[in-house]
């Protein structure tokens, strides 16, 4: 989610888009890793950015520790001042507020976890996922429902990823997002010819 807020804030308005589509899967409310590329190969490091509103500087996070103990502490600081029930959301409220700002319209799809079975942690974060899409009026697509009434095992595209849909999948699925971005592009559409 930081992710999308920063590429928003600091290209994608560029762009003028009338409509973003978000995709939310596990984690994704969650303080998922920074994951940057150094000499020894890809390192992950834990996310910073769920209360502090710059970007990370790169370089400095790379070679300092100083600064990561400074960000890291911060972070802290500012998640200690908040009540905790408004930490997931915080950063995708600055998103939202963000592209409003801008008129600009969001809709979000809900990825599958592609699983038949969910443990109550999966089953929790969906349930805020659609809690807080829902408290903002954000449209959304569950694409759970694409799959309703079938085995998803052979539809990863590997039988030990819960994350990735195979080919067969997103054949399944596309139909359904296909309409659902057709329909809020509509409502764009007559919402522009009442202006």
């Amino acid at each position: 989610m930081p992710q999308y807020y920063y590429y928003l804030k600091y290209k994608g308005v560029g762009f003028q888009p009338d409509m973003i589509i978000v995709g939310f899967t596990l984690g994704d409310i969650s303080n998922s890793p920074v994951v940057l590329m150094t000499k020894e190969g890809y390192k992950a490091y834990e996310n910073p950015f769920t209360c502090i509103d710059f970007p990370l500087n790169r370089y400095l996070f790379l070679r300092y520790r100083t600064y990561r103990f400074f960000i890291y502490n911060l972070e802290k600081f500012l998640k200690s001042t908040r009540p905790k029930q408004e930490i997931p959301d915080l950063i995708f409220k600055k998103f939202i507020d963000l592209a409003y700002s801008k008129d600009i319209k969001v809709v979000a799809l809900i990825w599958p976890y592609m699983k038949n079975d969910y443990s109550d942690w999966e089953l929790t974060q969906y349930k805020e996922i659609r809690t807080i899409l829902e408290n903002y009026g954000i449209p959304y697509l569950d694409l759970h429902e694409s799959f309703d009434n079938r085995d998803v095992i052979d539809l990863r595209s590997h039988p030990s990823d819960y994350i990735h849909p195979s080919r067969g999948a997103f054949r399944i699925m596309t139909p359904d997002i296909h309409n659902f971005i057709l329909e809020n592009l509509d409502s764009i559409r007559q919402e522009t010819t009442q202006h």
